[in-house]
């Protein structure tokens, strides 16, 4: 079983509030090769919808990266209410450590 887990989460301000667009995360085991892999993008809309905050400097970060980063966290987004639900199944086990 593995029960170390690294996460990165993708956002749209530097606030505690902030509008997520993507969450990736992996699990892994120091002593072993073994992976799992998990990674979803989210829509602006529904995270503003929850009242989340957007930050204009961090808007204009986004936009001044590749076409190719843009479309690497844009790509195949869904609502984060299903990106959080499908994140929770990832997690599992409440004893993982999570970095």
């Amino acid at each position: 079983m593995l029960s170390q887990i690294m996460v990165d989460v993708e956002t749209l301000s530097t606030q505690p509030n902030a509008v997520i667009i993507q969450i990736a995360a992996v699990k892994f085991e120091f002593s072993s090769d073994k992976t799992e892999q998990f990674i979803m993008n989210s829509t602006i809309k529904s995270s503003t919808d929850l009242g989340l905050h957007v930050d204009t400097g961090t808007i204009d970060w986004w936009k001044s990266q590749p076409t190719s980063t843009l479309k690497s966290v844009t790509t195949g987004a869904v609502p984060i209410q299903d990106v959080m639900s499908k994140f929770v199944e990832f997690v599992g086990n409440p004893k993982d450590i999570i970095f």
